[in-house]
């Protein structure tokens, strides 16, 4: 089953760690399925009716956007609470 990975993420599975880069990726079923990598894909396993290379294009340009986004936030600092 493939799936198009949008932000990288590891997923811990049946004791075994898998690395996901974004892009496409093949995958069984029930990886496919599992909660964290719906998060990470978007999308619903069973939504596969876009052309792949489609997906990989925008999910590696969405990841790019990200990347720069991150890299650019001015978020304030946390104020600390007085006793």
């Amino acid at each position: 089953m493939k799936i198009v990975v949008k932000t990288p993420f590891r997923l811990n599975i049946n004791g075994e760690i898998k690395e996901f880069d974004a892009g496409v990726h093949d995958v069984e079923k029930s990886v496919a399925e599992h909660w964290l990598v719906k998060h990470h894909t978007g999308q619903d396993a069973e939504q596969a009716d876009e052309p792949v290379a489609d997906k990989a294009e925008k999910a590696t340009e969405e990841s790019a956007e990200a990347t720069s986004d991150e890299a650019t936030d001015d978020k304030p600092a946390a104020k600390k609470k007085g006793k």
